[in-house]
């Protein structure tokens, strides 16, 4: 079988490079690729999308196989730590630029004997149009299942998403306008969630940049064009090309205030709706994942190559310079551990004991909505450990042999609860679930670090804990000894 290596920094969140690794190889199993990805750091729920693939992370020094047909390798610090910790070979390389600015998507020296290098809009290739032609722009592009949704006969502006990984002021201002209608902001921060054909086609009317703008004409939802760098807001016939051109990114369009957005959004609705099937044929034409991948593919292994060649190494002194920094890459603050956990769950043995042999653990990524499935058995009850750091954790539901829990009885070691959250001061905070396991578990949840807000909450809470226990010690006290109670009250009246 054909191989391929797919690099990036990370895959653990629902942003723009990690999609976009998971649309490659997946383009790339569907071709009969057996499919690796190397980077620095991974954890769930991204690791969720990542069955049908084998994902390393390079500071494991855990890639077993160092010989590929292709090489597809998005963010330069993760080929530096190739060429210097393995001897990669290969037959055809692809270098990926999603960013004309961001500075982990420079151009590797390996640019200048690519098989070729895939940016992601026209405003990408000019940005190193004078180092090289050897360009295909790979746009955004949108899977197949977002083309079959049903189409609508009536469209009501009734419900509206803002899905962003970083929403501006004037939008969350909008929300607030907007309270005839029902708003959901979905992204880092806010609700992350991985938008799907479903989750699209619940809305009459998304707020949104980048992929999940081609996603909406794709799916004929209505889609307005606008986040932290401005946008030009529903897209005509008119703009389509230059917003497009900026990869539907907002840039190259003035910033609005709010007020002007409500106005744009509430007054152009209905007119906008007209536009919904040019938009999906535009998307059929220029936005098919399959065959965006597919012409690329086409490109690179028409390059006549039988023979494997090997990465060109560094110098000594670069090697050891290089091979330092890219091992310091997973505690940067791109990667760096304080938003990641891990969660590990254990079953009962045949003596109807818990021990790490009867165990899962898995990397999570702090603030996701995160689910496992475990087909094991278990005597009587199992545990559950959200976290191996101090974190607050919502349980969202407990199913074992198709059969919800109710939550109400799961215990835990947690300081304090609300309505959303359990708190846990521990490194060591568990679940004891007394269910027994006949077939399979299935567990969804999610953890969030504990704020200094969330501290204050908790000292106060345990404060007021102890003022009322002090109270009801001293209330029995008094009840318990009567006459030492009489005599201290007549001496404090006294005084």
């Amino acid at each position: 079988m054909k191989t391929v290596l797919i690099t990036n920094l990370y895959l653990q969140k629902y942003t723009g490079s990690e999609l976009h690794v998971i649309d490659i190889a997946n383009e790339f199993k569907k071709n009969n690729y057996d499919v690796t990805i190397a980077v620095f750091s991974k954890s769930y729920p991204l690791l969720a999308e990542c069955e049908n693939f084998k994902v390393v992370e390079l500071s494991d020094k855990s890639l077993d196989n160092t010989k590929f047909d292709i090489l597809f390798i998005q963010h330069y610090p993760t080929l530096d730590y190739l060429k210097t910790h393995y001897h990669i070979q290969y037959k055809h390389l692809i270098i990926s630029k999603l960013s004309s600015f961001n500075g982990f998507e420079t151009l590797p020296d390996e640019y200048k004997t690519a098989d070729l290098i895939s940016v992601v809009s026209q405003e990408c290739k000019e940005s190193i149009s004078n180092l090289t032609d050897n360009i295909y722009v790979f746009k955004n592009s949108v899977s197949d299942n977002f083309f079959s949704l049903p189409k609508r006969n009536t469209y009501t502006l009734k419900n509206i998403a803002i899905i962003s990984n970083h929403v501006p002021e004037e939008l969350y201002a909008l929300k607030e306008q907007l309270n005839e209608y029902t708003v959901q902001i979905i992204g880092a921060g806010n609700t992350p969630t991985l938008v799907t054909p479903t989750i699209l086609s619940k809305f009459d009317l998304v707020i949104t940049i980048g992929r999940t703008v081609q996603q909406c004409f794709a799916a004929r939802i209505p889609v307005y064009v606008y986040d932290h760098f401005g946008g030009p807001g529903y897209i005509t016939k008119e703009n389509i090309q230059k917003a497009q051109d900026f990869n539907f990114s907002g840039r190259g369009f003035n910033k609005k205030q709010t007020q002007e957005i409500f106005q744009d959004i509430i007054n152009n609705y209905e007119n906008n709706l007209s536009n919904l099937s040019y938009l999906n044929e535009y998307a059929q034409e220029n936005f098919s994942l399959t065959k965006t991948f597919n012409s690329m593919l086409q490109i690179v292994t028409n390059h006549t190559s039988n023979e494997f060649k090997s990465l060109k190494p560094y110098n000594e002194l670069e090697n050891i310079r290089i091979q330092t920094y890219s091992e310091m890459m997973p505690f940067t603050p791109y990667i760096h551990t304080d938003y990641l956990n891990e969660s590990q769950f254990y079953y009962t043995d045949e003596t109807n004991e818990l021990n790490e042999n009867n165990s899962y653990s898995w990397p999570i990524t702090n603030g996701y909505t995160i689910e496992r499935h475990f087909n094991i058995s278990s005597n009587e009850y199992f545990r559950f450990d959200p976290a191996k750091k101090p974190c607050k954790c919502k349980l969202v539901e407990i199913i074992v042999d198709d059969k919800k829990l109710n939550l109400a009885n799961v215990t835990s070691n947690s300081i304090h609860k609300d309505s959303s959250f359990d708190y846990f001061l521990t490194s060591d905070s568990n679940y004891t679930i007394y269910s027994k396991i006949t077939n399979n578990v299935s567990i969804k949840y999610l953890v969030q670090p504990l704020t200094y807000v969330d501290m204050e909450m908790i000292v106060t809470e345990k404060n007021r804990e102890m003022n009322e226990l002090v109270l009801k010690c001293n209330t029995l006290y008094d009840k318990a000894h009567p006459i030492q109670t009489f005599n201290k009250k007549r001496r404090n009246k006294h005084k």
